[in-house]
């Protein structure tokens, strides 16, 4: 029984392998065909948590679609109302409201920054 296992061993290892480097080279599912190192949508920061997370999809969805301007001035404009209006954030948050309550609330808030489209 062991001679089997050596023997099976042995042709084993005598079985020619293809280099690491060539296997590296073959593109797999998870990376979108003509994207490589040639455009880079990875945020400039490392952000962690929910908050880093949304803000990471955020950037690397307006870096893909080149309105990383636009999206800059948009979340400007909303933090401006947000700094005017201090309740509106309790407002948001706040258990009673419905989610179309909230949604009516984010509608009107789109058409005072100009963001109906994003």
């Amino acid at each position: 029984m062991l001679s089997g296992q050596i023997l099976a061993q042995a042709a084993r290892s005598s079985v020619p392998r293809a280099p690491i480097a060539a296997q590296a080279s073959i593109r797999s599912y998870a990376a979108a065909a003509g994207q490589g190192s040639t455009t880079s949508t990875k945020p400039p920061v490392a952000l962690f948590g929910i908050d880093g997370t949304y803000a990471s999809a955020l950037y690397t969805a307006a870096a893909k679609t080149s309105t990383l301007d636009s999206t800059s001035k948009a979340l400007e404009t909303l933090s401006g109302v947000f700094k005017k209006d201090p309740k509106l954030q309790g407002m948001l948050s706040a258990p009673m409201l419905t989610v179309s309550d909230k949604k009516q609330i984010v509608t009107e808030l789109q058409k005072h920054t100009g963001g109906a489209d994003k």
